[in-house]
């Protein structure tokens, strides 16, 4: 039998045992349905709905709407598959090549086709240590910058939440004002008109006060349609179809802190978007150091193994005859990085990590600057909410009350008690409008200073 022969059952065995390893596989095919089913279930547990009428419109505070989005937004689910990818990349990045097992009836350096020797050795490629450090380090920070982008996505679902959130209570607070100025505007010309009908009125009026019921009502009107606009929007974000929110209350708006440098500090330390500049920065480092540790000559490979020579020869006894004989085989491959010197690697790291470290100086100055510019329209929005409530409110009010105990000495016609009553209205919306600004503006300042 030829000596080939005898490789055979070996390859055989190899193949089989690779097709039962691969064979373990099991596809994993996703039940959209029972997926849809637990996102609504956990949506609504999130928010706080009760199980009892899935159609029933949920109250949504705030800080559920948050909890929500956060849950269920796609690119905050995305980006913690992101982290999970990373991480297990610090795994592979880890592994170390597989040994094998090679079986050869060719000598190793002649090279002579003869079937009358059979070898059986096992290589391995040892890893370079300077070259599998770096290249865990550049893995770890994959994992840094997966992490800082996640918090980056929920940062901006949280943003994004509670703006919709407010514009939804502010839109609902809105309505319940515009139900009462289109109140007092119908009353208004119901006045008017019993006043024409008796020749007291002129019709100018009369029609001047239609025209201000008719943009009462498409003002209330277009508040309705940003309430929903902004209901939709929290449905997109949270997951949640039926939304419910509590009105906007016109106190709704915090104070600022006081500037602090230390502020600003802290927001550079710990903003998402300086977290992944930072990771970032520490990846291209780890790069360059593995382009370095690449001109290091090193082992390509090493092998051990055994060698039987069979018996050679003419006839038995033949002095010519080549007796069998076993033997010890070694072997080494070096690698030597002389023609190269791997300089077009190591360029390179020093081009991403030069574009790293600019990237990371231009996130500071970014991260600083928004932070201090989101603290001042905090402020600003802050100061101009107080004015209101300290002012313009309190006039609205004693001019309210003055003109209705006139109207009912009978001094002022009841028209007139309806004037001040509308202006008192809309300074409610002005102040709903500031509380609303000053919210929005808090957000901001808040995610700009990275606060989680």
């Amino acid at each position: 039998m030829h000596r080939n022969a005898r490789l055979v059952p070996v390859g055989l065995m190899a193949s089989v045992l690779a097709a039962a390893l691969a064979s373990c596989y099991r596809a994993a095919p996703i039940d959209e349905a029972a997926v849809l089913r637990e996102i609504r279930a956990e949506s609504r547990r999130v928010a706080g709905g009760g199980p009892a009428d899935p159609a029933a419109p949920v109250l949504l505070t705030e800080e559920a709407a948050v909890a929500a989005a956060v849950a269920n937004a796609p690119r905050v689910v995305a980006a913690r598959g992101e982290v999970a990818v990373a991480r297990a990349g610090v795994r592979e990045a880890r592994r170390l090549d597989n040994p094998e097992l090679r079986a050869s009836n060719e000598h190793p350096i002649e090279g002579a086709g003869r079937a009358d020797q059979l070898q059986l050795a096992v290589r391995w490629d040892p890893p370079n240590p300077w070259v599998f450090t770096a290249a865990t380090a550049v893995a770890e920070a994959e994992v840094t910058i997966a992490e800082a982008r996640l918090a980056t996505e929920i940062a901006r679902a949280a943003r994004e939440a509670r703006s919709a959130h407010n514009r939804a209570a502010h839109a609902a607070a809105r309505s319940a004002v515009a139900d009462e100025q289109i109140r007092l505007a119908t009353r208004r010309v119901d006045l008017l008109g019993e006043g024409a009908r008796h020749g007291a009125t002129d019709p100018l009026d009369l029609a001047a006060a239609g025209i201000g019921l008719a943009e009462t009502r498409a003002a209330a009107a277009r508040a309705g349609a940003r309430g929903a606009d902004a209901l939709v929007e929290l449905a997109a974000l949270t997951g949640i179809a039926a939304i419910a929110v509590t009105p906007l209350e016109p106190a709704a708006c915090s104070a600022p802190p006081p500037g602090d440098p230390s502020a600003e500090d802290a927001a550079a330390t710990s903003h998402p978007l300086v977290r992944e500049a930072r990771a970032a920065y520490a990846r291209s480092e780890a790069v360059l150091r593995e382009q370095h540790a690449r001109q290091v000559p090193w082992l390509r490979w090493v092998q051990i193994g055994w060698e039987h020579r069979f018996e050679r020869g003419a006839s038995p006894g033949d002095p010519a005859a080549d007796p069998a004989r076993d033997g010890l085989v070694l072997g080494a491959a070096l690698e030597l990085p002389f023609l190269d010197w791997n300089l077009g690697g190591v360029a390179r790291g020093k081009a991403e990590r030069d574009r790293d470290g600019n990237r990371l100086r231009a996130s500071l100055a970014q991260v600083v600057a928004s932070a201090r510019a989101a603290r001042d329209r905090w402020r600003g929005a802050r100061a101009s909410f107080e004015r209101l409530v300290a002012d313009a409110a309190p006039a609205a009010q004693r001019a309210v009350e003055t003109a209705g105990k006139a109207a009912a000495a009978g001094r002022i016609p009841e028209a007139a008690a309806l004037d001040a009553m509308a202006r008192a209205l809309r300074i409610r919306v002005a102040l709903l409008d500031a509380a609303l600004e000053c919210r929005e503006a808090e957000i901001e300042a808040r995610r700009t200073a990275g606060e989680p």
